[in-house]
């Protein structure tokens, strides 16, 4: 269930008043407002939390996105230096048994 919140006019004692309303839909919010409160007017009817949005709002949010990113940055980060200087090939490289080959097949030596 959705929390949805209305700017309603409540008459001319209350005046206009922000208020909130536990409702599956839209519909069922602005009908709940009316009666609870007895809103004469439901304007800026949106939902606030919970459930999907039905007043054309859309969007997509997925809760610790971001803490989900830094994690996964952290790993590859954690990766890489412990691989540090791990690979000696790397770190000092020596001719290549290629090279060899080649210059053996250049001078006729196969």
């Amino acid at each position: 269930m959705a929390t949805w919140q209305g700017y309603c006019w409540l008459g001319s004692e209350n005046g206009y008043q922000t208020l909130e309303v536990q409702s599956n839909t839209y519909h069922g919010a602005e009908a709940q407002l009316k009666r609870i409160y007895g809103a004469e007017t439901v304007a800026n009817l949106h939902e606030v939390s919970g459930g999907s949005s039905h007043s054309g709002g859309g969007g997509f949010s997925l809760p610790g996105w971001n803490t989900f990113k830094y994690l996964v940055a952290g790993f590859f980060l954690l990766m890489v230096l412990t691989n540090v200087g791990q690979n000696e090939e790397m770190s000092n490289p020596t001719p290549a048994a290629d090279t060899v080959e080649m210059k053996s097949f250049l001078n006729g030596n196969q």
